[in-house]
């Protein structure tokens, strides 16, 4: 991480401080217009640009391998500015079958409507990308470990059978920095929801798209994030940078609980099967993914009735959404998080989600989660 850059300060200060101002003054008309025409740098209004903002997109960036980033008010923030601010009327956009719900309806019910030519393809066909791009695609955009199945898609893979012009956009936030760096391995931009494990508290939100191409980011921050309004706020900033510090050891205490519980869960005989990052994996993939990170999924022999009765029978086990604190979050993605695959319980990717089970691994007492599942299942099976 690159040592604190506070300008006009020599306080020694080791904490990056607060501008919590929404605007900022200048001493002539000249000073602010040289601003305005991007002549000189500076700050104007907090919306198009603020020193604490400015310092943690910075470090996310350093963190990347990045050079640049643009903060936002959420994840889904990052990701529909960054989709709107790089897409226009008649261009094709190829997006990951499974992801994460919101995202989808996003996807479906904004850009569709605004003219996008849109086509899903799922995990297992992303090495084969190349059938399915056409002559206006303009963007790929997946995550990858893909939420919740945790298929792993290998980011050189669907460089190599791009065209140059297309951009990369991946959603790293399952793994962070830590375990997974996809600009080194050829994605453009990459999106973090900074709610999850870069904050690590469960007590903000955020969201960051970071890039090695100044001119993409820009575009992105002055024609989207400025017009549709959602920045980041300094105290919001402060938070996650704050969250940042502790990361690694964060991100290796996850891991570590995470190999615990899968131990556990593969000996289960109602556990039919356990996906995790990595588990499937080529030598590319075993290359690209550095640690499994805290969020499995696991499917279990239960009917749904007997799903709902697994949830009421925890004791421990938060059942919520979202991922990267301390305590361990279970859900059942296809009633909750995924809602959007209901519409049509026939559908291919509906059927994968029918009796999968997220649970993201908290940092804190792994021997409490396990036995309060074991617990759970214990009593289902009575």
């Amino acid at each position: 991480m690159n040592k604190l850059k506070i300008p006009g300060h020599t306080s020694g200060a080791l904490n990056y401080p607060i501008y919590n101002s929404s605007s900022f003054f200048f001493d002539s008309i000249e000073a602010i217009e040289d601003v305005f025409s991007f002549k000189q740098q500076g700050y104007i209004y907090t919306r198009g640009g603020n020193p604490t903002v400015n310092q943690l997109e910075d470090i996310v960036a350093s963190l990347e391998g990045g050079n640049s980033a643009v903060a936002f008010s959420s994840g889904m923030g990052a990701i529909s500015s960054t989709l709107m601010g790089l897409l226009r009327p008649g261009d094709h956009l190829i997006c990951l079958s499974i992801i994460y719900g919101t995202a989808k309806h996003f996807i479906r019910q904004m850009l569709d409507n605004y003219g996008i030519e849109i086509s899903y393809v799922g995990a297992e066909e992303f090495g084969q990308i190349e059938r399915y791009i056409k002559e206006n695609t303009k963007i790929i955009f997946f995550e990858t470990p893909c939420n919740p199945t945790l298929e792993d898609i290998c980011i050189k893979t669907v460089r190599a059978k791009s065209r140059s012009d297309i951009k990369i956009v991946v959603d790293n936030t399952m793994l962070s920095p830590i375990f997974q760096r996809p600009l080194s391995l050829g994605a453009d931009i990459v999106i973090h929801s900074m709610t999850k494990y870069l904050s690590g508290h469960a007590d903000v939100l955020g969201g960051i798209a970071i890039s090695n191409d100044r001119e993409l980011i820009n575009k992105i921050k002055f024609d989207s994030m400025c017009l549709l309004g959602n920045c980041l706020s300094p105290l919001s900033a402060d938070a996650i940078m704050k969250g940042i510090k502790t990361l690694p050891l964060r991100m290796m205490a996850h891991a570590n609980n995470t190999a615990k519980i899968i131990q556990f869960l593969e000996n289960n005989p109602i556990v039919e099967e356990v996906l995790y990052p990595g588990k499937k994996s080529s030598q590319s993939i075993q290359s690209q993914v550095l640690g499994i990170g805290g969020v499995i999924s696991f499917r279990v022999r239960l009917t749904e009735d007997e799903i709902r009765e697994f949830f009421k029978k925890l004791k421990k086990t938060y059942i919520s959404v979202s991922y990267g604190d301390e305590f361990s979050i279970i859900q059942y993605p296809l009633y909750m998080t995924h809602r959007e695959y209901l519409e049509n319980a026939n559908n291919l990717y509906a059927k994968k989600l029918h009796g999968l089970i997220r649970l993201a691994v908290g940092h804190s007492n792994v021997e409490e989660c396990i036995q309060d599942i074991d617990q759970a299942l214990r009593e289902v099976e009575r």
